[in-house]
């Protein structure tokens, strides 16, 4: 049920690599101090908060499983309707806003995805539509954009054995509080040279590297991680937004 995430260093070529050294050094961004930064905020967590927060995935899995459930539809298809929305979303208005696309989108059927986007409301049209056609068609695949989309799906249809890593504005921290700098920054170097390095900017690649390698030495999955270090800068198990519940609609 995965699909191609991008953020792999082991897909880069020699060329690819240099270059991703040099815009790393350009931002100051070093992997090894964001490995010790990650681990760090982890190991300062307390155990009951740490034990919840790398079970994180293992949650979202069994919510899209449960909407997939209640609107006959797979498991693939509720993950890639959660992760189309969620960029810049709060996890509980992430669930809402998904549970009302699946729970409407065949109420608009003779419309195009851009119009029942705009019927059912709730979020960026452009996202809604995404939303909206994979829930039509099935096809995460080709339908799913942008890399943290791609990976937050990876991490909910797998939450055990994924090898991606979810790079969101909260990772970034990693590299804010590694560099001094700000997440002005930050997006910069999430950004930097996707033309050149297959899709995935540089600072997606480090970040994910960086996760893996925390993962790897903790003995944990790299979403485990990525949760832990998010639940512990954002000082919250839903992202430090706790105002959003409930319906809408």
């Amino acid at each position: 049920m995965e699909i191609n995430a991008l953020t792999a260093f082991c897909n880069l070529d020699i060329e690819q690599a240099q270059t991703l050294v040099k815009i790393s050094d350009k931002y100051g961004a070093s992997m090894i101090k964001m490995v010790d930064e990650i681990t760090s905020k982890i190991k300062g967590m307390d155990a009951e908060t740490a034990a919840r927060s790398a079970g994180w995935y293992f949650e979202a899995h069994e919510y899209a499983a449960s909407l997939a459930s209640k609107y006959d539809v797979s498991i693939s298809i509720a993950a890639g309707v959660i992760s189309a929305v969620s960029p810049r979303m709060p996890w509980l208005r992430n669930k809402t806003v998904a549970n009302a696309i699946l729970r409407d989108f065949r109420k608009y059927s003779d419309l195009s995805a851009k119009d029942a986007a705009k019927e059912i409301g709730m979020a960026l049209g452009t996202n809604v539509a995404m939303a909206i056609t994979i829930a039509r068609s099935g096809d995460v695949e080709n339908v799913l954009t942008g890399i943290k989309r791609r990976s937050f799906y990876n991490n909910i249809v797998a939450p055990v054995g994924s090898d991606s890593v979810t790079v969101d504005t909260w990772m970034m921290v990693a590299f804010v509080n590694t560099t001094g700098t700000d997440k002005a920054t930050a997006l910069k170097y999430l950004n930097a040279s996707q033309k050149s390095l297959n899709k995935a900017g540089a600072g997606y690649i480090v970040i994910a590297e960086a996760v893996r390698e925390v993962a790897l030495n903790m003995s944990l999955f790299p979403s485990q991680v990525q949760a832990l270090y998010w639940v512990s800068v954002s000082g919250d198990f839903n992202g430090g937004r706790t105002d959003i519940t409930g319906e809408t609609r």
